[in-house]
């Protein structure tokens, strides 16, 4: 009822920026914004002020929705709805014509809580084709349930709560952390059937033995955002195979809205990288440095990935709205092998490839070689030098040092150990390489 009637105030073919929440508003704002074909632009509610002047100055929304405090500076040339249930709801003064392509549906951003105005353009058949993907392998129904404890406007986030709305099953709205007590009982008096994280996420449940309170009375657990370190998937293993769930790890982009894979855990044995085999209608190709197609198993090589979900460009500003164009396929920037059971495995990011001494060192490599035992390390490259970043107090300088001696041929002198408290990350829990400076 409430999505009829906030649709009913919306203009079709316009734009409408939601600084979302995980709460009631902003997912009754963002139906009704598809409902009424206007096309809502997901940012990070924690968005610093001036990259959201930005924002708003290059794409100039017809709607600004928020649930927390904003910069009245930010609203001049808006006015306020009143809206039952909708508050602060704000309406451009002048409205505007959008030249856009009218097959555009969502627009997010790439950046996570960077926020930057650089955005994805999504389309009806892009998210319907992967929302239907996620829930034919997660065979997903209106009996089930879940928590939002990721951020609606992360596209894994995102993915979970389209699935969830298109099968008819329920959603626990929480914008609040997994180890807060808001969400800790809401989780409590509401069974969830699936529980769904990032690496740091599991990190959390585990360290703070909140297993029981959020897997339970789960029948599956999916876990995308980035490779696990083997410690953390062996407790994740060692819960869902001691109480027969079933354990999705996933693989997605943005770009890809999001879903690429998926791979069904079915023993202990660590597959470091593994993404599984490419969901209904999707397709990776492999290929070398020069542009050839790998078909060899094994042999590691850049990953693309075709199918319906591949997003249509991206733009900055409201003017390229009409330019959007369906990418052929999508060049996911990383590194991949595959096995002889199909299987994919992501072996690095191209971009993190490094060159000391005439030496090509992959960091993501470096950074699991170092977390053997458990340690939570990120490597950056600076001054023609590895800084390898840990937040381990006590952490055995020594025994690293041997470790790293033994098993690579990087020399002392090519890197420095480096203290910091926490890693800087993004909402979705993703390493902000760049804010890691010496």
């Amino acid at each position: 009822m409430d999505v009829c009637r906030t649709a009913t105030f919306i203009k079709q073919n316009s734009l409408s920026l939601i600084l979302s929440r995980n709460n009631y508003a902003t997912l009754v704002f963002y139906i009704s914004s598809l409902k009424a074909k206007c096309k809502p632009i997901l940012i990070d509610s924690n968005i610093k002020t001036s990259r959201l002047k930005d924002i708003i100055s290059k794409f100039e929304p017809e709607y600004i929705f928020f649930t927390q405090k904003v910069d009245a500076s930010l609203l001049n040339s808006y006015k306020k709805i009143n809206l039952e249930r909708i508050e602060h709801l704000y309406e451009l003064n002048n409205s505007i014509s959008y030249d856009m392509d009218e097959s555009l549906y969502i627009l997010l951003s790439t950046s996570g809580s960077t926020g930057s105005a650089k955005l994805a353009l999504l389309t009806k058949d892009n998210i319907l084709s992967n929302t239907e993907a996620i829930i034919e392998y997660l065979s997903l129904s209106k009996s089930d349930s879940t928590c939002t404890n990721l951020p609606i406007n992360y596209a894994y986030g995102l993915s979970v709560i389209n699935s969830h709305l298109q099968s008819n099953a329920k959603l626990l709205l929480s914008s609040k952390s997994i180890i807060e007590k808001p969400l800790i009982e809401l989780v409590k008096k509401n069974k969830i059937s699936n529980f769904n994280g990032v690496p740091s996420t599991y990190e959390l449940l585990f360290n703070f033995k909140l297993e029981n309170t959020y897997l339970k009375n789960v029948r599956f657990v999916s876990q995308a955002g980035g490779s696990l370190n083997m410690h953390t998937f062996k407790n994740i293993y060692r819960f869902t195979n001691k109480t027969y769930k079933d354990f999705f790890v996933m693989y997605g982009q943005t770009e890809a809205s999001p879903r690429m894979s998926y791979y069904l855990v079915r023993d202990g044995n660590y597959k470091s990288g593994i993404i599984g085999k490419p969901i209904k209608n999707g397709k990776f190709v492999l290929k070398d440095f020069a542009g050839n197609t790998i078909k060899k198993t094994n042999e590691v090589g850049k990953l693309f990935y075709f199918g319906p979900n591949v997003f249509s460009g991206y733009i900055d500003n409201k003017n390229q709205l009409k330019n959007s164009k369906k990418m052929k396929y999508l060049n996911t920037g990383d590194l991949a092998k595959f096995d002889r059971d199909g299987n994919f495995y992501i072996t690095g990011r191209e971009s993190r490839f490094i060159k000391i001494e005439d030496k090509r060192i992959n960091l993501e490599e470096l950074e699991k070689i170092i977390s053997y035992k458990g340690y939570d390390v990120v490597c950056t490259f600076e001054n023609e030098k590895i800084i390898i970043w840990y937040t381990f107090n006590s952490l055995d300088i020594a025994m690293i040092n041997n470790h790293i001696r033994a098993h690579t041929s990087i020399t002392k002198k090519n890197y420095i150990l480096k203290y910091i408290k926490n890693f800087p990350k993004n909402s979705s829990g993703k390493v902000l390489f760049k804010e890691l400076k010496l």
